[in-house]
């Protein structure tokens, strides 16, 4: 029978003695503080990655040789791809291209070109606001003119004596006696009509106008019924003599409403074709 040694048996973690024969244990590295801690030195060499890069590792920490840029450069000349500050908004371009928008053509003109130069010196943005301001301004400009063109070839000429010599449009309050014009219906309301020189076919021709006298608007019923009343009596008296007087009816412009009334009070009398056709020839 075999014996085993008395004594109590190795405390946990206290390393065995080593078996004749089975040799030194591992020597350990260099300033590891003491036996069976790290490596030593192996026939390899030290591990590849033990806090320093071997040769040839391109990412251990530090820039593999040729690397162009440390961390966190960028190439020189070129501006860092974030965080660089932009140029802010020139104020004047953004006003120019509003006052453009509304019709302000002066100011608009103005803030414009003072926008484009402090852009060019300083660096700003906004030069497309500018531009636009400018363009926006013509347009009004182009719009304004080409209005007034058509205005001064549809308005109406007259000679010294204030007789109509070429036809356009005008308004009804601007009639005056022995205008000669178109564009008139019964029971129609009109604001404008074509006046025209009375040698040429017309509608009807003024004879004579007075004021709608009141305190206040008498409503549409009854200033229809005053001017239609007054302008027979007028229209009979002045007409009296006149050999065309059997061909001819009364006809009344007046103000259809009170807001029309407040503008111009005045009525206008007429006479037209009784059989509706077109006058050829001057009537007063």
């Amino acid at each position: 029978m075999n014996e085993s040694p008395l004594g109590p048996p190795p405390a946990s973690g206290v390393p065995h003695p080593p078996a004749p024969g089975s040799g030194p244990p591992y020597p350990s590295a260099p300033g590891s503080g003491g036996p069976g801690q790290g490596y030593g030195p192996g026939p390899y060499g030290p591990p590849p990655y033990a806090g320093a890069p071997y040769a040839g590792a391109p990412y251990a920490g530090a820039p593999y040789a040729g690397a162009p840029y440390g961390p966190g450069a960028y190439p020189p000349g070129n501006p860092p791809p974030y965080g660089a500050p932009s140029a802010k908004t020139n104020g004047l371009a953004v006003a120019s291209l509003v006052f453009g928008v509304l019709g302000g053509v002066p100011i608009a003109v103005t803030l414009g070109v003072i926008a484009l130069v402090q852009i060019r010196k300083r660096g700003e943005q906004g030069r497309a606001f500018a531009i636009a301001g400018l363009a926006v301004s013509g347009v009004w400009v182009l719009l304004v003119t080409l209005i007034m063109a058509v205005g001064a070839m549809t308005s109406v000429k007259r000679d010294d004596s204030g007789e109509i010599t070429g036809r356009g449009f005008m308004n009804v309050a601007e009639l005056r006696e022995g205008d000669c014009l178109n564009g008139i219906a019964d029971g129609k309301v009109s604001y404008t009509v074509t006046a025209t020189p009375c040698s040429e076919p017309h509608d009807a021709e003024v004879i004579t106008q007075f004021v709608l006298s009141a305190d206040s608007w008498p409503g549409t019923d009854a200033a229809g019924d005053k001017a239609t009343s007054e302008c027979e009596k007028r229209l009979a008296r002045i007409l009296s003599d006149s050999p065309k007087l059997d061909r001819l009816a009364s006809f009344s412009l007046y103000p259809p409403d009170a807001s029309s009334w407040k503008r111009d009070p005045s009525v206008k009398c007429l006479v037209v074709d009784v059989d509706g056709g077109k006058l050829t020839e001057k009537v007063g």
